[in-house]
């Protein structure tokens, strides 16, 4: 592949003459245009002089002429060099007539034509043989700020007039115009396009990036299946996939190591990870990858997945897709997330193993097993065994799945019933904690997601009044563990409990807590640092309480309860206690809160 580019470029750099035109090479964006030209110009470097000045964002020749500069004295164009040789280099642009901004200050000491270069390269290309043997590699053309056939003219400068052999890496697809088309008929004496060439990117991709030995192998031998997601995603873009090798490095890293010697387990991953990958480089929002966020109306993010063949964009977004999506939008290895996915992946299975997930992971079984599995959940129902509901959910939403797919079961309303049912006999025995996550559009338990069937969401919906209830009724208990927190003077995970993902950002804690309470323990405080910690909890306390639907107005009595006492303690202790410092930020916070309110209201 690409063979075409090679001869012909072999060809032009071995001109023993200026040939008076210039190469173009083309191809899009990550092709791996550039990459190719260095390493033809470096099999010819024992005989040339190679420049490389690349265009992008450049909005003047200046620049380019500051490029141009840098290539010619690569250690004068060192910026602590230029800050302290300022004599020197205003001798050199005496002898060589260069027109540079060598200075840094941006103050143009001539004016010349827009479209030619400032500076003279006679001492450089000063006879035939120096000038075919001198090489200008102008890369990213279509990149520059510049309007393109001002560019290319200053290209052709060293074309026409310095007779030296340049090569222009472009998409010409970003480039448009007659005016430009004219100029580069005149300039451009040969066109090469590059194909993305997968196999010899890869291999050297294995070579440069990856230190991890396993990594290496993992990678070698699924490079036809990683080839054939490169192929099908059709961006033919090396960019991306060095990119994509990179980030998959780091996921296998921290992988468990029963993961790593896993074949079938990597070659399943890999299936699962590239695709997201390539994807996530070319602009779908991972955000959306959620069970009920796909099935609500989001076609043309499912529909960029179609074009994998052994992709399966719901499978992914069930299982476990909080995992991908902070790894490839926040950038966050989460090791927990990723433990629970490997251990309750279907190749993982043990005795050990929930029978839920066995469940789950339905598509995996014969009729002998799935018989099994099912009548040791029903044994477990029948003892009362379970009482997560996030767990119980899982259970009876796979049954109804089957269901609704055809398999001959129970119907979908029994097992709705049943459900509801079983709930209720358990109610005594839950915690608000064991209940499915319902956040920011997500259903899920465990990291596995829920089906969208109308009888489970009736379900789901009914387990959540009941968790709501139970919450409630937590409330003043957990109101009563927080003053116990807050006796303990200086407690740095304070903030913690009431930052987002903390519990008391979950609900208004204060609308159960007694403010005299508060205060007697606020008064105990023996430096200002323990009161900024306070204080730092209520910050942005409405946004907090609003993004999980909870009213601040709700905690307002007690705001204003402690707004009183605390003019009362800053009054008789103003001069006397550094703690009053401390006090003062905490009346402020209050009265932000209390105004932000009443303005609200």
């Amino acid at each position: 592949m690409n063979k075409h580019v090679e001869q012909y470029l072999n060809y032009f750099l071995g001109l023993p003459v200026s040939p008076n035109y210039a190469v173009m090479v083309t191809g899009q964006w990550g092709a791996g245009k550039t990459r190719l030209v260095k390493k033809i110009c470096e099999s010819n470097s024992a005989n040339l002089k190679v420049y490389y000045i690349s265009l992008y964002g450049l909005s003047s020749t200046k620049q380019i002429d500051d490029l141009v500069f840098a290539c010619l004295h690569p250690v004068l164009s060192n910026k602590k060099i230029k800050a302290g040789a300022k004599v020197l280099m205003s001798a050199l642009k005496l002898t060589t007539s260069l027109n540079l901004d060598i200075n840094a200050g941006g103050n143009k000491e001539t004016t010349a034509s827009a479209s030619v270069p400032q500076i003279d390269l006679s001492a450089f290309i000063s006879d035939d043989e120096k000038k075919s043997k001198s090489v200008f590699i102008f890369d990213d053309f279509e990149r520059c700020s510049m309007v393109p056939e001002e560019a290319l003219g200053y290209v052709n400068y060293y074309v026409e007039h310095l007779g030296a052999k340049v090569l222009i890496v472009s998409n010409p697809k970003k480039i448009e115009g007659d005016k430009f088309s004219n100029l580069k008929e005149k300039v451009i004496g040969q066109e090469l396009h590059v194909i993305a060439d997968f196999d010899s990117a890869l291999d050297t991709f294995v070579l440069e990036l990856l230190s991890n030995d396993e990594c290496k192998q993992s990678v070698t031998a699924n490079k036809d299946n990683i080839k054939r997601i490169f192929n099908e995603a059709g961006y033919n873009n090396l960019r991306a996939l060095r990119n994509s090798i990179l980030q998959f490095s780091r996921f296998y890293k921290a992988l468990p190591e029963k993961a790593k010697s896993h074949e079938q387990f990597i070659s399943e991953l890999i299936g699962d990870f590239f695709p997201l990958s390539f994807e996530h480089l070319n602009g779908a929002d991972l955000s959306l990858l959620e069970y009920r966020q796909l099935i609500s109306d989001n076609k043309d993010f499912t529909k960029r997945f179609d074009k994998y063949e052994n992709f399966e964009i719901f499978k992914v977004a069930t299982h476990h897709s909080d995992l991908w999506r902070h790894f490839f939008i926040n950038g966050l290895v989460r090791v927990c997330l990723l433990e629970s996915y490997v251990t309750s992946h279907h190749l993982f299975a043990t005795d050990a193993t929930p029978a839920w997930i066995k469940l789950w992971n339905w598509r995996y079984l014969n009729q002998e097993r799935l018989s099994e599995i099912l009548l040791l959940i029903q044994k477990q129902l029948d003892n009362k065994e379970i009482a997560e509901v996030g767990v119980i959910l899982h259970i009876f939403a796979t049954q109804m799945l089957l269901v609704s797919l055809g398999f001959e079961f129970k119907s979908i309303e029994i097992l709705c019933q049943e459900a509801k049912n079983y709930i209720d006999s358990i109610r005594d025995r839950v915690e608000s904690n064991v209940f499915a996550e319902a956040h920011i559009g997500m259903r899920s338990y465990g990291g596995f997601g829920y089906p969208d069937i109308k009888e489970f969401n009736e379900l789901f919906d009914y387990a959540e009044s009941l968790k709501t209830e139970l919450r409630k009724e937590s409330y003043p208990e957990q109101a009563t563990q927080l003053l116990a927190k807050l006796k303990e003077e200086n407690t740095n995970s304070l903030y913690e409990l009431f930052d987002y993902s903390g519990s008391f950002a979950k609900f208004p804690v204060f609308g159960y807590m007694n403010s005299q309470d508060v205060m007697g323990v606020l008064a105990e405080y023996q430096t200002t640092e323990s009161w900024y910690n306070f204080t730092r909890c209520l910050g942005d306390r409405k946004e907090k309480l609003t993004a999980y639907k909870c009213d601040i107005n709700d905690e307002m009595s007690f705001y204003s309860e402690l707004k009183d006492l605390l003019d009362d303690y800053i009054s008789k202790n103003n001069k006397k206690l550094i703690t009053s410092i401390g006090a003062k930020t905490l009346l402020n916070r209050l009265n932000e809160i209390i105004g932000v309110t009443e303005a609200a209201g």
